[in-house]
């Protein structure tokens, strides 16, 4: 992507961006436990109670596919608000143990406006790749180029996100391990 900048190369910066994105969102789902395996992208009916799938909008009892980027990223927005808005009492009842934990410090206006931003810049790479099928891309170069450096934006921000949680998930087990010892 670096180079690709560099050289101005922005579609294909924008392309990589899109595959470094989606692979982080995949890591995320895996992580917070909405996935069973990075291999089989499917969240199984009620992995987190009630609300969650209320949102989610589980048809015929059938898991959700989170094969593409819209749909991990609608996922993944639905788990932290879900999150956020649950009251401690909720939190006790809930299934999933790592809740807390996404609520205290994943769940963060910050990451879920990043989250509502991400579809924008995901139309924008659309219609460039779409147009320049059509079009020479020296029409698209300002678009390709602002898309390029939002997408490096969103890499930073996606990638840290994914590792936060990667963390978190880690201390919630480690501190359910120890209290299990005690």
């Amino acid at each position: 992507m670096k180079i690709a900048l560099a050289v101005g190369g922005f579609k294909e910066a924008v392309d990589h961006e899109y595959g470094f994105i989606e692979d982080r969102l995949k890591s995320a789902l895996f992580h917070l436990g909405l996935v069973v395996s990075r291999k089989r992208l499917t969240i199984p009916v009620n992995v987190l109670g009630g609300t969650l799938n209320e949102t989610l909008k589980f048809k015929n009892n059938e898991p959700i596919s989170v094969l593409n980027i819209s749909a991990k990223i609608k996922a993944i927005k639905c788990f932290l608000e879900t999150a956020k808005k649950m009251s401690p009492a909720d939190l006790e009842k809930a299934p999933s143990i790592y809740l807390v934990s996404i609520k205290e410090g994943i769940a963060t206006k910050k990451n879920i406006l990043k989250l509502k931003m991400l579809p924008k810049w995901l139309r924008i790479r659309n219609e460039i790749t779409h147009a320049s099928f059509d079009k020479d891309l020296n029409d698209l170069k300002e678009k390709c180029k602002q898309a390029a450096y939002d997408g490096k934006e969103y890499c930073t921000w996606v990638d840290s996100f994914s590792k936060q949680i990667k963390r978190a998930m880690a201390r919630a087990k480690k501190d359910i391990d120890t209290s299990l010892k005690g």
